[in-house]
């Protein structure tokens, strides 16, 4: 990355099966999540003007709704909606 003296943005995701197992529903890993905070934090700060857009994987949270939905078959050949919905919750 390059360094100077403005504010740079750095965008972060951190995938669905690192935060938790993906085949066991709502499988949280905060043994990895507190180290990655850690780590992040320690980023923070090395460099105090970097901005940090974070964002998150779903896992077992999303997974398990978003299979039984269909939810990669659309709104229309999928769960609709509620499959949309369900999906979504999970990653609240």
């Amino acid at each position: 990355m390059k360094e100077s003296g403005s504010a740079s943005l750095v965008f972060l995701k951190l995938g669905g099966s690192l935060l938790g197992d993906k085949r066991r529903r709502r499988a949280f890993r905060r043994a990895a999540v507190e180290r990655l905070a850690g780590e992040i934090g320690r980023a923070l700060e090395r460099r105090p003007q970097m901005r940090l857009l974070l964002a998150h994987g779903g896992g077992g949270f999303a997974h398990f709704p978003a299979k039984r939905h269909h939810t990669r078959e659309g709104l229309a050949g999928g769960g609709g909606w509620r499959g949309f919905a369900e999906t979504r919750r999970g990653v609240l």
